[in-house]
């Protein structure tokens, strides 16, 4: 975590987060929880996953906000069916295979990428450090076999909507 771009109390802030927003899904309904992944970097929170109805959509996203350390959710929850068993340990392995190939890539900090897969489409969420690394990480991800779609949240490193640390001059 310390070597995060968003520095240790910011990823243990986030961690925290993402248990107490799992912590009311799980609460809330078990399905939900079982079908929805979460990953918050600086607040922003990513919901991915694929859940029966509207209805779950719009709570597993309410749940989300209820949460005062929540500053903006990315609602990436589709609705329909689970996924088979193959389908699913597809998505695995495309997580994983993308993972290996930025951690490989010497000119992507890996570290402050996050992955999701829903159905072959890849959410890259977390910093870049420019737009030059952005498209990079993007381009592995379109490069990863069974990928079908690249959705790139990832906000650059000077990206004004960042907040700002506390060691940093307004």
């Amino acid at each position: 975590m310390a070597m995060e771009e968003r520095g240790f109390e910011t990823a243990v802030d986030d961690t925290l987060t993402e248990a107490e927003i799992a912590r009311r899904l799980y609460d809330a309904d078990r399905e939900t929880f079982d079908n929805v992944e979460i990953e918050v970097v600086e607040g922003r929170v990513l919901l991915t996953g694929q859940v029966p109805t509207r209805e779950d959509r719009v709570e597993a996203v309410r749940t989300a906000w209820r949460v005062d350390s929540v500053n903006e959710v990315v609602n990436e929850v589709k609705i329909g069916k689970s996924e088979s068993f193959v389908a699913s340990a597809r998505d695995v392995w495309i997580a994983a295979s993308l993972k290996s190939k930025l951690t490989l890539d010497q000119e992507i900090e890996a570290i402050n990428y996050k992955i999701e897969v829903v159905g072959g489409t890849v959410y890259l969420f977390g910093i870049a450090q420019d737009e030059d690394e952005a498209e990079r990480a993007v381009n592995h991800a379109r490069g990863t076999e069974y990928v079908r779609k690249v959705v790139n949240h990832a906000r650059l490193k000077d990206d004004p909507r960042r907040p700002k640390k506390d060691d940093e001059e307004p």
